[in-house]
Parts: C-alpha cells; sequence; structure tokens
C-alpha cells in the first residue's frame, strides 16, 4: 500500500470505532476487481482505551511493516506512525469525520453524483455456527441503484446489482460496543439507501467476523465490470499486555481540517490517474 493510501486508511479506520480490554484481532480484507486481487492484513490489539492497528502483506501478520494506526484515549484521538520515515501524524476523530463528510459532499457535487434511491430486499437472517467461539448470525441483502455521474465532457449512468453477506455477533468479550470493523462495500453513499440498509441489518449486528460484497456493474455502453469485497475475522487471542510505544509525541504534525482534505483529495487525483 502507498503512503497516501495507508493514511487515508488510517482515517477511515479511526472512524470505525476503538475497543477495550487485551485482546489481539488478525482480519483479512482482499480486494478482487475485475479478476485482479489485492489484500492485507490488519492486526490490531486492543487495552482499555488503547488500540493499535498495524498494516501487512496477507498472511504475513508478523511482519514489520513499521506503519500503524495508534490511539490512547479512546475515540477521540489518533495517530498514524511510519517508523521506517520516522513520521508521525495525529487527529480529532470529530473533526476528521466532519472533514470527510464536507469533502465527499464536495466530490459529489463535482461530478454531480447522484444515486437512486433503489431497491433493497432482505434475503434471509439465520442463526449459523458459532466463529472463534462466539454466536453468530448470517444476513444476506440484495440492492439494485442506479448512479449517474457527469464531469466537463464525461457522463455515464451505472446499473448496478451488490449482494451483500455478513456473519455477525452482537459482543466481543475484551472488545466493547463499537464495530470491530464495517466493510465500506455494504454502502452505497445515497444517504437514504444506506439508512435503510442499517436498519434491515439491525441495531444487534455490532461486530462484523466476516463481510463479502460482490457487486456487478453494467455502463450505459452494454459493459460490465464486477468487484468483491471480503473482509474477515482470522483469531482473536488474548494478549498478556499492550505493545510499549517508545514515542515522542510531541513531534507529531498535527493533521488539521485543510491538511485532511489535500490528503483526501491526493488520493482521488491517484484513482483518477
Amino acid at each position: 500500500m502507498r503512503k497516501t493510501e495507508l493514511l487515508v486508511t488510517g482515517l477511515i479506520l479511526s472512524l470505525l470505532g476503538l475497543a477495550h480490554a487485551a485482546t489481539e484481532v488478525e482480519i483479512i480484507t482482499e480486494r478482487i476487481a475485475d479478476g485482479e486481487k489485492q489484500a492485507y492484513t490488519i492486526n490490531a490489539v486492543f487495552q482499555g482505551k488503547k488500540s493499535r492497528y498495524s498494516f501487512h502483506p496477507q498472511n504475513d501478520a508478523d511482519s514489520d511493516s513499521g506503519t500503524y494506526l495508534l490511539s490512547l484515549d479512546g475515540e477521540e484521538t489518533a495517530y498514524f506512525l511510519d517508523t521506517n520515515e520516522n513520521s508521525c501524524y495525529h487527529w480529532n476523530n470529530e473533526e476528521l469525520a466532519q472533514s470527510l463528510s464536507s469533502f465527499l459532499l464536495k466530490t459529489t457535487d463535482r461530478f454531480k453524483v447522484k444515486t437512486t434511491d433503489g431497491e433493497i430486499v432482505k434475503v434471509f437472517e439465520k442463526d449459523v455456527e458459532s466463529i472463534h467461539g462466539l454466536p453468530a448470525k448470517h444476513i444476506r441483502i440484495n440492492i439494485r441503484f442506479t448512479t449517474s455521474y457527469k464531469y466537463m465532457f464525461f457522463k455515464d449512468k451505472l446499473e448496478s446489482e451488490r449482494i451483500t453477506d455478513i456473519w455477525v455477533t452482537p459482543n466481543i468479550e475484551g472488545i466493547d460496543a463499537q464495530p470491530l470493523f464495517q466493510s465500506s462495500g455494504e454502502y452505497t453513499g445515497n444517504k437514504k439507501l444506506d439508512q435503510n440498509i442499517r436498519t434491515i441489518i439491525g441495531p444487534d449486528a455490532k461486530h462484523r467476523l466476516r463481510s463479502e460484497v460482490t457487486q456487478t456493474t453494467i455502463d450505459k455502453k452494454g459493459e460490465e465490470s464486477s468487484i468483491k469485497l471480503l473482509q474477515y475475522v482470522k483469531s482473536i487471542t488474548e494478549i498478556e499486555e499492550f505493545p510499549d510505544e517508545n514515542i515522542d509525541f510531541s513531534s507529531c504534525i498535527n493533521v488539521d481540517s485543510k491538511m485532511m482534505e489535500k490528503t483526501f483529495k491526493a488520493l482521488l487525483k491517484e484513482l483518477l490517474g
């Protein structure tokens, strides 16, 4: 993962909630788009109000990537550290959420992005065998929606069908009520549609143990593309102690709202080529 992607990943992860107790969780993330696969491992450690997320190549969680996200005060402040470059950034999560929301609104307006309210069908919700010794439910949702955009001389209309499968558990010992992880692929960006998805999933589905999102999209020319996002908990383990960090936090660079927007713009530029 490039440095910009890592920083943005850190910014987004910090919005997903932090946890308590001495617990280590290994999370595998895979993205397959038109046959090309990208994968990495997130190694998360929780103890009290402290949390630490590190990023690694898949199946190599023991390697030292040198980059990680750290919080010492629950959800208030997060630190992104890169020991390879001896750099450190920190931000306030509430300010981050406001900046991200503002940036997304500006981007949507710039590209004239519109997503219809679409159609949502809850296919089933059923109890399944325990996962990592935890009671689990499997929920499947089918979503159909249309997205259109226009930028300068470019415009398109995309018809999408998405199948979302999530395996959830209400509680994990050592981790609080915040979601352990939540795949961004579960949502569409349409406020009304996403609220309906949250309502269908329900408030008791707090922790994702596994998430599979498969989306097929057809553009106005009839060309079809597909993407699959897979994220799952590989292991949950008790730990003896939280990793000891010897860091001079006074040297960390404060990521204010202007720097956050600059970082998001840089990632958008990379995505657009």
